[in-house]
């Protein structure tokens, strides 16, 4: 008889609310009682916005989590399903199929990034910073989901270059959008001046 079961560890949108409201507290103590700086509510609401953002990356990159509990029926598949290296393989056969969803959402996925950094510090990030930090961001993401395929023993998320490729893209694009914004400002007060 076989008693073998798997469970999926996922943030189900209670429990969503409930992490980003400890994390949100947890936040606002250390900066307002450890750190002494203290926030307006301007400053409050984007740091609120930044948080739920980066819950919701991890949402849909790591989770859910599938772990089978009995070792006799554990999947034994060749790593190839845990990985895809061909450069826009993933990319054209998605298009090819009409799931332009899974393309346009890996590109907007780190858009927002750039914009919620540069509306928190009042400017532009640095290109080279942004850009060496949102390399490193996609590569813990894409390694992470690796690592738990092959600890788990299931394809839980596979990586892809194609996903690496769309990501960051996606965070150099929201990089130009944000950039645009400050230099437009910009402009703007120069002419308020004159």
């Amino acid at each position: 008889m076989n008693n073998a079961y798997a469970v999926d560890y996922n943030l189900n949108p209670p429990l969503f609310l409930l992490v980003f409201i400890v994390f949100f507290i947890f936040l606002y103590f250390y900066y307002n009682k450890i750190k002494r700086k203290h926030f307006n509510l301007r400053k409050l609401f984007i740091i609120g916005a930044i948080l739920f953002y980066a819950l919701s990356v991890f949402k849909l990159t790591l989770l859910p989590i599938t772990i089978v509990y009995n070792a006799s029926i554990f999947f034994d598949l060749p790593s190839q399903h845990m990985y895809q290296l061909n450069p826009f393989e993933t990319i054209t056969s998605s298009l090819h199929a009409g799931n332009y969803r899974q393309v346009v959402g890996n590109l907007i996925m780190l858009l927002p990034l750039p914009i919620l950094i540069g509306v928190l510090n009042r400017r532009t990030p640095s290109f080279s910073k942004f850009f060496i930090g949102t390399v490193l961001l996609v590569l813990i993401i894409e390694l992470a989901q690796l690592a738990l395929d092959f600890i788990t023993g299931v394809p839980n998320a596979v990586t892809d270059i194609d996903d690496f490729i769309m990501n960051v893209l996606g965070a150099l694009l929201g990089w130009i959008i944000i950039k645009i914004y400050f230099l437009n400002l910009e402009h703007k007060k120069r002419l308020r001046r004159n």
